[in-house]
């Protein structure tokens, strides 16, 4: 009997609480998640340190833009 009450009082009392709780959680997390993809790709498109280990050896573009 312990059992039943225990699982009906959770259901009704304790886990409404714990949903309300994760649902509050969900829009920062994203948020959170999406600044660090952003981060990532930003930092994917940098130069890396051995892009610039043979500068003057070619040239890196033909001609002049402006």
């Amino acid at each position: 009997m312990i059992l039943p009450a225990t699982a009906i009082l959770f259901g009704g009392q304790v886990l409404p609480f714990l949903l309300l709780a994760v649902i509050a959680w969900l829009p920062p997390l994203a948020a959170f998640l999406a600044l660090l993809a952003a981060v990532a790709s930003y930092y994917r498109g940098l130069p890396r340190r051995n892009d610039f280990a043979n500068l003057g050896s070619e040239p890196s573009c033909t001609r002049l833009e402006f």
